[in-house]
Formats: C-alpha cells, sequence, structure tokens
C-alpha cells in the first residue's frame, strides 16, 4: 500500500514537473493581417513554444533562435505582445521574444504599418500616435480567429513589451491615455528633438484615429518610453497594471528628464525599475549579427566598454522574471 502511495506520489510529481518545464526549443511562423487603420496589410511575427529542441533561422541578415513552422509544444500559454520603436521591423526584438518562448510564452511582435524600416509613410500622422494602439489591439483580436494559434494562448494572461515608440505604444494599451495637444509645447522647449521635425503637428485622419486603450492588458514592460512629450503625469498615475521600466542615462534620443524619469516618477504601478548608465538608445535592439553591423551600423555600434551580449542577457532574464511573476 505505501509502496503504491509512493509510487503514484512520485509519478504524479514527475508529470506536474514535466508540464511546468520550460520548452526545449522555439518556434516560429510569420503572420500577414488587416491592418484597422488603412488599406495595408499588418506582418507580425509568432514565436511560441516548441516540442523538439531547435537551432538557429537567418532571416536576411537577422539569426533568428527559432525554427520555421516547429512543431509547438501543446498547452495554453501566456502571451506577449511586442511593440518596435519607429522605423523597426517585428523582429528588432527577437532575442527577447525566443527568450520568453523559450520560457513557455507565446509572443507576439508585430511590424507596424507605415512606420518601419520599409516605409515610414505614416510618421507624423495619427496613425502612428494614434494607429500603433489600434494595430497592436487589433493583433490580439486577430489572434484569437486563428484556430492553431488560438489553442496555444491564454486570453487571460496577456503582456505587452515595447521599446521607444512601442514603450509608449504600450503604455497607451496598458491604461494611459495620450494628449496630442502635448506635443506641440514639448517641442517649443525642445526643437531639436527626434520627436519634433514637424514642429509638433501631428496630421490626422478623417475621422481621426483614436488610441486604444486595452483591458486584456495584465502587464506591460517598458523600454526607453516617450514621456512628457505625449502624457500627462494624471495619465501615466491611472495605468491600473504593474509596469517595469528600462532606461538608459546616456539615451541621446530620449533623454531621461522629458521621458524615462518622468514616466518612472508618475507610475503609481510602477513594479521595477532599471537604469543603465553608458549604452545608448538602441543598444535595447536585439544584438546584431555582422551582417546586421555592416548595413545599419547607426543601430548596431556602442560606445566602448558597452557590452550589448551582456546587457540583453541581463534584460532578457528580467522581461522573463517580470512576466512569469505578473501572468
Amino acid at each position: 500500500m505505501i509502496y503504491r502511495f509512493l509510487s503514484a506520489l512520485i509519478c504524479c510529481a514527475y508529470a506536474v514537473a514535466l508540464q511546468a518545464a520550460p520548452a526545449s526549443g522555439v518556434g516560429l511562423q510569420l503572420l500577414q493581417l488587416p491592418d484597422p487603420t488603412g488599406p495595408a496589410t499588418m506582418k507580425a511575427a509568432l514565436f511560441y513554444p516548441a516540442a523538439i529542441l531547435t537551432g538557429t533561422t537567418a532571416i536576411g541578415p537577422l539569426d533568428i533562435s527559432a525554427q520555421r513552422d516547429a512543431q509547438p509544444q501543446p498547452g495554453s500559454h501566456p502571451l506577449v505582445l511586442i511593440s518596435h520603436g519607429n522605423g523597426g521591423s517585428m523582429f528588432s526584438h527577437h532575442d527577447t521574444a525566443s527568450a520568453l518562448a523559450r520560457q513557455g510564452f507565446v509572443v507576439a511582435a508585430l511590424e507596424h504599418p507605415g512606420d518601419n524600416f520599409r516605409d515610414s509613410s505614416a510618421q507624423g500622422t495619427d496613425r502612428v500616435y494614434a494607429g500603433r494602439s489600434v494595430q497592436l489591439s487589433a493583433l490580439l483580436d486577430q489572434l484569437e480567429t486563428l484556430p492553431q494559434v488560438a489553442e496555444l494562448i491564454d486570453l487571460d494572461r496577456v503582456g505587452v513589451f515595447g521599446f521607444s515608440a512601442g514603450a509608449y505604444t504600450a503604455l497607451v494599451m496598458a491604461g494611459a491615455m495620450p494628449e496630442f495637444e502635448r506635443l506641440a509645447g514639448f517641442c517649443s522647449r525642445h526643437p531639436a528633438s527626434v520627436l519634433c521635425p514637424g514642429g509638433g503637428r501631428i496630421t490626422r485622419s478623417t475621422p481621426p484615429i483614436q488610441p486604444l486603450l486595452d483591458s486584456r492588458i495584465s502587464a506591460a514592460f517598458v523600454i526607453a518610453p516617450i514621456g512628457s512629450a505625449l502624457f500627462s503625469p494624471e495619465a501615466l498615475r491611472q495605468i491600473p497594471v504593474p509596469v517595469y521600466l528600462y532606461q538608459s542615462a546616456a539615451d541621446s534620443q530620449l533623454p531621461q528628464a522629458e521621458h524615462g524619469e518622468y514616466v518612472q516618477k508618475n507610475l503609481s504601478t510602477l513594479k521595477g525599475h532599471t537604469e543603465l548608465k553608458q549604452a545608448d538608445h538602441f543598444v535595447f535592439i536585439a544584438p546584431c549579427s555582422e551582417r546586421l553591423k555592416a548595413i545599419a551600423p547607426a543601430i548596431c555600434n556602442d560606445a566602448p566598454g558597452v557590452d550589448r551580449q551582456a546587457i540583453h542577457q541581463q534584460l532578457n532574464r528580467d522581461v522573463v522574471a517580470f512576466f512569469q511573476a505578473r501572468l
């Protein structure tokens, strides 16, 4: 009797351990979905836990730690949405996406139409300032309708990760309503800012696109966010979900007094904060292959003494730990 009881207990514990164990590999699917803000289609990369050990896939100048169309690990997994910065791509944070998928998350990284490395036609318009959140929310809607994807995700456990303009997008999704009229005042104080080539004017659609706050978001991880140019202190304090903030004191694109520090001071739900001392803005993009360094040195080269690989190893540990605790 005791032997049978212990055997059953051991088998049960082993089954639980297998169920809780992280995936041994990462799968990758490329999606094309309708764009709710215009006639274009949206591209997205879906990273997910794979049932088998996987390797590296070369896509253009990138080396992605994932295997195209690998067999997914069964189960209902928490979901993290990723929003890249202005002019970025669905692979701007592929190392973070792979790190999350390896630990049991499904990750959907959107390439924002009109605001990516291929197409910047929407910059300066409400398709960026309002439409990014609408696009990301629509991606979440559409994942629910794809049978092979819907069965892998737990829609009660959804987080969002964003960098730069993507961090702004994540804060909107998490509950902070932007105020576009703030941009003109910001640009009068900081005319040389990367946010101010149009002097603070935003071209509005007819009818205007409205930012979309999404109550399905349960946690947000934001890196180098846009701050006072678009958010009031009250808007940031109204975010109801936990937020983790990464920033760099040496950020030349979004100086911290008006951006990262401003967001940090006004978030009432800030659960963690990391500030780098020497790294510049683009250090938060995935470490570059030698092929990418040759064609995009501006986003790949860091200051002497800055180790992007080491920074991302810690960053990815923090991202995984935050979403494991919150989702």
